[in-house]
């Protein structure tokens, strides 16, 4: 024990007392508020800080760039699907206009269809008509001389 001293003075060059030098407690609460502790470490405190707020500072760049990056190409994204957009609007314009086309021409084929029917139809009645009309003159001069009616000739019956 000889060779082992108690320290008269702290780290930071505090004299200490005999209460602080025999009670390793008290010694210890020295260490934790010694005054030269303050300004010796405070320049080391201060120069951590100043580094901590500038490694902030530069990753707060580093975002905002980041962000401005990120939102060009947000930009550059929401141009091209604003285009696409607008490309797929015309094309279901153009995709249902050639639908009410294809509807036009059906309506107009049908409405066509039916009027060649009505006139084919009507060129039957008419034909069928004259065939008729035909018939009933062919009759009338046939039973003026007295012969048997056409139709019975043809063997059809009329009405």
């Amino acid at each position: 024990m000889a060779g082992m001293s108690k320290p008269l003075r702290c780290e930071n060059g505090c004299k200490l007392t005999k209460q602080q030098r025999k009670c390793i407690q008290t010694l210890r609460h020295h260490y934790l508020v010694c005054p030269r502790r303050d300004s010796r470490w405070k320049v080391i405190r201060d120069a951590e800080n100043e580094m901590r707020r500038l490694e902030e500072a530069e990753m707060r760049r580093l975002d905002e760039e980041e962000m401005g990056r990120l939102d060009e190409e947000a930009h550059a994204i929401s141009d091209e699907e604003d285009e696409e957009e607008e490309e797929m609007v015309g094309v279901e314009r153009r995709l249902s206009d050639l639908k009410m086309n294809r509807r036009v021409e059906r309506q107009a084929r049908k409405e066509w269809e039916k009027t060649m029917k009505k006139e084919k139809l009507q060129k039957e009645f008419k034909a069928e008509d004259d065939v008729i009309a035909l018939k009933k003159g062919i009759n009338k001069h046939l039973s003026q001389f007295g012969f048997l009616r056409i139709n019975t000739i043809l063997g059809q019956t009329m009405t």
